[in-house]
């Protein structure tokens, strides 16, 4: 019989019950899709959860705005290189020391400036056998935590003659869970984190400089 044959105060539970489930079934419809296409995308693209890096995040003061300023000609390099990465962490770089506003110019080696800046930046995936053997042996499916270590290595030359070197490091780490990803060794995955480290790596190098005293076109001999 039709709900419709009832008075309007008398429920019948059975086209209420249906009525439920229906909308029930239509909401299950609605996010069936989008659950297979999420939790087959996690399988194909795995999940990595990284943490921050220990080195304390450092923010550069802004610049007197009459204070006079050096010119800089700089290199950067990278270990292990990339050909498909490297331009883009150069220019990262470059972008670094353009937002610092700490210099009057910026010039890529070779060229002449008031300080001479060559990097090597090193970053490493420090996978033990175990690591890798956890990683295989589950297929992908055991998360497995990845170490990284970056070492950032630095030679200033001031004009005025004084020369200063630099290590600065910083670690970071990652849960990978990646079974879509068995095609690739645990080395290619890149930690997400890795530019938010450069990027502070850059940071304390220009402030430790900064602190010392030679980031001026005359090099102030009272730093240390």
């Amino acid at each position: 019989m039709s709900c419709s044959f009832f008075p309007s105060f008398v429920v019948d539970e059975r086209c209420h019950s249906g009525g439920l489930d229906a909308r029930r079934n239509s909401s299950l419809r609605r996010w069936a899709w989008p659950a297979i296409l999420l939790s087959a995308a996690a399988v194909t693209t795995g999940c990595t959860v990284c943490k921050k890096g220990t080195l304390p995040e450092v923010s550069l003061p802004a610049p007197a705005s009459l204070a006079p300023k050096p010119s800089l000609a700089y290199a950067i390099s990278f270990l292990p290189p990339d050909p498909e990465r490297d331009t883009e962490r150069r220019k990262e770089f470059a972008e670094q020391l353009a937002e610092s506003e700490m210099f009057a110019e910026l010039r890529p080696q070779p060229a002449e400036a008031n300080v001479t800046l060559v990097i090597e930046l090193v970053d490493v995936n420090l996978s033990t056998g175990r690591t890798l053997a956890t990683y295989l042996f589950t297929g992908g499916l055991w998360p497995v935590s990845v170490p990284y270590r970056y070492e950032l290595t630095a030679t200033m030359r001031h004009a005025a003659g004084r020369q200063q070197a630099y290590t600065i490091t910083d670690e970071s780490s990652c849960r990978v869970w990646s079974p879509g990803l068995l095609q690739h060794s645990l080395g290619d995955l890149v930690d997400p984190r890795a530019s938010e480290i450069r990027k502070n790596l850059y940071r304390t190098l220009l402030k430790r400089m900064a602190d010392e005293g030679l980031l001026s076109p005359a090099e102030q001999r009272g730093a240390p």
